[in-house]
């Protein structure tokens, strides 16, 4: 499961309860304002994953890479990884 702010959640279907948060190196949630430096004093986690969704035993997510402020420098990259990773 996935949260607005990127953050990837284990949930336990038979409890419906929260196992953990999930964190993809590289992608770990960090304060918004280190993300996206225009919204400074934002202190909540967030990560730079904008989407996801399983393909069999792969996870296809998108995430923003960029460089400086301004939305110019902003690409998208495509990450993939197998299920059998999630521990």
């Amino acid at each position: 499961m996935s949260s607005h702010k990127g953050r990837l959640l284990l949930l336990d279907l038979e409890t419906m309860s929260l196992r953990h948060e999930l964190a993809i190196q590289n992608h770990e949630p960090h304060p918004v304002e280190e993300l996206y430096p225009t919204l400074i004093g934002a202190r909540q986690p967030c990560t730079d994953i904008l989407y996801f969704r399983r393909f069999g035993d792969t996870i296809v997510s998108i995430y923003r890479r960029h460089s400086g402020s301004s939305l110019e420098g902003w690409e998208d990259s495509l990450l993939l990884f197998a299920t059998k990773l999630i521990r």
